[in-house]
């Protein structure tokens, strides 16, 4: 028996979890992927090696919080308030690879894979997304559109005064810095 071989897989599984009760221990950002009362539901099956890598793949459902057994209504205008995230992540000891992200909500989707590097001052950020049509002055309210700085908002809105946009592909190979001052000439020259 040799522990320099040992590995763990596994699978986690998640019913009903109220997003509410843990907000104090998540980041801000969490709220603006999946709403201030949704419940989520997640499945992921994960392997981890003495050496350091780990890789996760699953699926996390999330609604708005509602009584049970009760009808309800779904509003289209609030339709990203529930959503499925498909994903596929490694981690090493350098970076973290995001190898798949299939995000719907709504009528609203994105895919995308992208790379982080992690313990740096200003970490490396890597990343390709594509969308499906989105309406261009609701930008901030779809769930990983909202993740993008304010300056990203504040382009789409200048150059695209309404209607919808959708997004073929979109590149940005950078550091987080320079992601979150795109309105600096230079840096939004590293979106392609």
């Amino acid at each position: 028996f040799n522990l320099a071989n040992l590995s763990l897989d596994g699978t986690v599984k998640v019913r009903e979890l109220y997003l509410p009760k843990f907000k104090h221990n998540m980041p801000e950002k969490v709220a603006l992927l999946f709403g201030e009362n949704a419940w989520l539901t997640a499945e992921s099956s994960f392997s981890a090696s003495r050496d350091g890598l780990l890789a996760a793949a699953g699926k996390i459902t999330y609604q708005p919080q509602q009584e049970k057994n009760t009808a309800v209504i779904i509003d289209p205008a609030n339709a990203a308030a529930r959503g499925a995230i498909s994903y596929k992540i490694s981690f090493d000891k350098e970076k973290i690879h995001l190898e798949h992200l299939d995000f719907r909500a709504g009528e609203f989707s994105l895919q995308g894979q992208g790379s982080f590097s992690r313990f740096a001052k200003d970490p490396k950020v890597a990343f390709s997304i594509q969308t499906g049509e989105f309406l261009v002055g609701k930008t901030k309210e779809y769930p990983p559109l909202a993740l993008f700085p304010e300056q990203a908002h504040d382009l789409v809105g200048k150059v695209f005064k309404n209607g919808t946009l959708q997004v073929n592909t979109l590149n940005f190979d950078g550091t987080l810095e320079q992601l979150n001052n795109l309105s600096d000439p230079k840096n939004l020259a590293l979106v392609d």
